[in-house]
């Protein structure tokens, strides 16, 4: 008897997770936000619980002159996210959790032009003296996520849904670095000098930025149930 319950239930689990198999929905979502225009597909696993794998991203390439210095400054946002979704009233409210693959960085290209000059460490220079400044800054490569959102509740049948996000992405220290290339004025000696000045200037930078190991997401959007 005890041989034919276990061969029942095993038949009657096999039926279920069958069932569940046959079920299974699948979402495709896309959304706009602070990271950057993105596209998701969420997986439902149970009533409470999906999980989903997403990939965001914007560039920013924008040049501009200020106080006589050309500046090119370049944004790219990419990310490629993987979290697990909890619906803990088996509705659209969800709190999320899990990891980015984060590519997130700036850049930032300075040249003094005309009669423009520039201080560095309190030292002062002129257009002719400094090629270049460049400023630099990344995060680490994986970060940890945590949010709420409202989205397609899982196994809640097909159609469309409004999908929002508010959280934070833990992306770590800044990788800050600031650079300087000479100008053809600079003597060797003069040279070394404005190196000495921008590795100092870089301390300050790093520290005006140690803020921004913390990153709002905030993003909406709408979702298709297939």
């Amino acid at each position: 008897m005890i041989k034919q319950g276990l061969v029942v239930s095993a038949i009657l689990s096999g039926a279920l997770l069958q069932a569940n198999v046959a079920m299974a929905e699948g979402t495709i979502v896309g959304k706009i936000g602070t990271l950057g225009a993105g596209l998701e597909y969420v997986h439902p696993l149970n009533s409470k619980l999906a999980i989903g794998i997403g990939v965001n991203g914007m560039s920013f390439d924008e040049s501009l002159t200020e106080s006589e210095i050309d500046y090119d400054a370049d944004l790219n946002m990419q990310s490629i996210s993987l979290l697990a979704d909890f619906h803990p009233f088996e509705n659209g409210f969800r709190i999320s959790a899990g990891a980015m693959q984060n590519g997130n960085e700036f850049s930032l290209v300075g040249t003094p032009v005309g009669d423009e000059t520039v201080e560095v460490n309190g030292n002062t220079y002129t257009a002719s003296d400094v090629g270049s400044l460049e400023a630099f800054l990344g995060f680490d490569s994986l970060a940890p996520y945590v949010g709420i959102g409202w989205g397609h509740a899982p196994k809640s049948g097909k159609g469309w849904s409004l999908d929002a996000d508010l959280g934070v992405l833990f992306q770590g220290e800044p990788n800050a670095s600031l650079s300087a290339t000479c100008g053809t004025a600079l003597t060797a000696v003069a040279c070394s000098v404005l190196t000495a000045d921008v590795a100092l200037e870089e301390q300050s930078f790093i520290s005006d930025v140690a803020d921004f190991e913390l990153l709002p997401v905030v993003s909406i959007g709408a979702s298709y149930t297939f």
